[in-house]
């Protein structure tokens, strides 16, 4: 009960990427997380409407996906418009992010009002029969129900706005029946669960990725669980920080890492059961690492 306690507290209190003391004053009561979704799409603009081309904006305004921190990102975002968060924004005036980015937004909403909430980086399994897509979620604790709720920011976005999108978009989106606002298991799993699906019951590394043909493999989904790792220890790293922690693609996987992997594995997917381990892990293999 002790142990609960504390795990629950811990994911209730922000991290140095959380942080939203600067911008108390902006941000207002807000009731249910649907309400929260809709106040992240106020401020982030997804960066899927930028790379389809449907929203036009300044090349330079890519920069926007290496803000590290919610409060880097709001300071960034007050210099659009200087209103406060809730004013309702067209899109140039909104940040451009990724699924990390309105996942880590999500999260810091909901521990600054208390409730346990933490990022996860994992794959999507819905946007493919074959291959599972890198993707991040937030997941928050709903008391009354006593689980863990996993909520996807950015499909959410898209699901709001699919009136801006094509024909073909729209039917594809209406076929998948999904639900962002309480993912079910079977559409996202970590990257834990992705190395044991690998390295235990047999599929195929190569089949998790990105749209990039590069972008897959098992060192790829090694980084995609140690991105996780630190998303459980509340240091929400960019995607592409493992590249300078781990080597990415300039490290593959060798057979004697393989064993230790597979404990971290077991460990960050299962996490509540492992909260302690997965702390202790950390601090043993990251001592004083900045990001």
């Amino acid at each position: 009960m002790a142990l609960a306690q504390s795990l629950y507290q811990f994911y209730s209190l922000p991290g140095p990427n959380t942080e939203l003391t600067l911008f108390q004053q902006d941000t207002k009561p807000v009731n249910g997380i649907e309400a929260l979704c809709d106040l992240v799409n106020n401020i982030v603009l997804i960066d899927f409407w930028h790379n389809m081309r449907i929203t036009k904006l300044n090349p330079s305004r890519e920069s926007d996906l290496s803000l590290r921190s919610i409060h880097e990102k709001l300071a960034n975002f007050h210099k659009l418009n200087t209103s406060d968060l809730q004013q309702e924004r067209v899109d140039q005036e909104k940040i451009l992010g990724n699924c990390r980015d309105t996942s880590l937004l999500l999260c810091a909403f909901l521990r600054y009002h208390g409730v346990p909430a933490r990022v996860r980086s994992g794959f999507a399994t819905f946007f493919s029969k074959k291959k599972k897509f890198d993707h991040w979620l937030c997941e928050y604790w709903q008391e009354e129900e006593q689980r863990w709720v996993k909520v996807d920011t950015w499909m959410y976005q898209i699901i709001c706005n699919k009136h801006r999108l094509n024909f073909i978009f729209r039917f594809l989106l209406n076929r998948l029946k999904y639900n962002p606002l309480d993912v079910e298991s079977k559409d996202f799993i970590s990257g834990g669960e992705a190395w044991l699906n690998c390295y235990i019951k047999g599929e195929n590394p190569k089949h998790y990725g990105t749209y990039e043909k590069e972008l897959n493999g098992d060192w790829f989904v090694r980084d995609n669980m140690l991105r996780d790792l630190f998303c459980l220890n509340k240091l929400e790293i960019l995607p592409w920080d493992t590249e300078e922690i781990q080597g990415g693609k300039d490290k593959p996987v060798e057979d004697e890492d393989v064993n230790e992997l597979n404990q971290l594995a077991e460990l960050v997917s299962t996490p509540d059961q492992h909260f302690a381990d997965i702390s202790a892990y950390f601090k043993t293999h990251f001592p004083g690492i900045e990001i």
